[in-house]
C-alpha cells in the first residue's frame, strides 16, 4: 500500500488505516511515523493495533469462534477500533 501511495495524486475521499503488530517493541511508533508521512499526500490517515491480546490482525481473526461468520468478525473488528 505504501508503495502505491508514493507519487500518486492525493485522493481526498480515501481513508488509510495502518495496522501495527502488537508483538514488536516500537511497532506503534513506526506506524505513527508512517501515518504522519502519509498525511503529506492523503488527508485521512490513522493507525491502530489489533484488538484484545492478538499479536496481529491475522491472529485476531483466526482465533475467533469458528461459528462466527466472517461478516460478524469484520463488524466486531471495526467496533473495537472505534
Amino acid at each position: 500500500m505504501l508503495t502505491l501511495a508514493i507519487g500518486q495524486t492525493p485522493r481526498r475521499d480515501l481513508s488509510i488505516v495502518l495496522m501495527a503488530d502488537a508483538d514488536d517493541a516500537g511497532e506503534s511508533s513506526k506506524a505513527a511515523e508512517i501515518a504522519r508521512l502519509l498525511t503529506l499526500q492523503f488527508p485521512k490517515v490513522s493507525w491502530a493495533i489489533p484488538p484484545e491480546s492478538a499479536k496481529d490482525v491475522r491472529d485476531w481473526v483466526t482465533n475467533r469462534s469458528p461459528e462466527e461468520s466472517w461478516a460478524d468478525r469484520g463488524q466486531v473488528f471495526l467496533e473495537t477500533l472505534t
